[in-house]
């Protein structure tokens, strides 16, 4: 029984380098600020340089060959690293200022140095510091009542 034969593109050895319009799809491939070829093979391969009917029938295979896939990955991990670090330095700056103000007794800008880090953790949680300078996070209901309470402060301020 003969054994069929694999894909061309995906078969390629690992010690042969990628071609400039292999990586350059890579590039487009998981470049986040170009709606057009972000996650979108085809398009991907289109501005890379390969043809259309190039695009329509490899460019799935493209997504397949292992040095593509590798390099798409470290360029996937290198993003989340900088999108998490900016995260971090972001939420540090955010606590900064929410400690600043509540020692100052300035609720105005605690609450909006809250909201804009539940803006930048997306994560429906808020990191407070608490009285033993000890970071917590708080549930949605317990944001909902410190929320509720601060505006009632700035209410009857």
């Amino acid at each position: 029984m003969p054994v069929p034969k694999g894909n061309k593109c995906t078969d390629q050895p690992l010690s042969r380098k990628l071609t400039g319009k292999q990586t350059l799809f890579a590039d487009y491939y998981t470049d986040s600020s170009n709606k057009k070829t972000y996650n979108n093979a085809y398009q991907s391969a289109l501005a890379a340089g390969y043809t259309v009917n190039y695009a329509k029938v490899h460019s799935c295979h493209l997504l397949e060959d292992v040095r593509i896939k590798r390099l798409i990955g470290a360029k996937t991990a290198e993003r989340q690293a900088r999108m998490e670090y900016n995260q971090q330095v972001a939420t540090d700056l955010l606590l900064h200022q929410y400690t600043k103000a509540d020692k100052l007794n300035r609720i105005g800008d605690a609450v909006a140095a809250i909201r804009e880090l539940d803006v930048v953790s997306g994560l429906n949680k808020t990191r407070f510091i608490d009285e033993t300078d000890q970071q917590k996070e708080l549930s949605e209901s317990e944001q909902a009542e410190a929320r509720r309470l601060a505006n009632i402060r700035l209410k009857e301020a």
